[in-house]
């Protein structure tokens, strides 16, 4: 969340003290686009599978793994992010 504000003050920022109006415009732009909830929405989507992805990642990128240790925590993964792909088709069926 940091990251977002910082973001959203550096583009005000740059809308506010930017020379050319191009790079005002693009700045204005940019802040009506993160602004949107389609936007809010994916990040949110984002961080959940980062935050799901992370640890077999970790597990992944290290020498001399047990297979079988690997393997568990691969179907554990994708189980994880099977459960939150039946729970957005829920979500996206209850406001279709």
């Amino acid at each position: 969340m940091h990251t977002y504000k910082a973001l959203k003050i550096a583009l005000v920022s740059i809308g506010n003290d930017a020379i050319d109006a191009k790079h005002v415009a693009q700045a204005v732009g940019l802040l009506g686009q993160i602004n949107t909830f389609e936007f809010i929405l994916m990040m949110h989507l984002m961080i959940e599978v980062l935050e799901q992805t992370h640890d077999l990642s970790q597990l992944l990128q290290r020498r001399g793994q047990d297979l079988g240790n690997v393997a568990t925590k691969v179907a554990s993964t994708v189980s994880r992010l099977r459960a939150m792909q039946t729970e957005d088709e829920i979500f996206m069926k209850i406001y279709d």
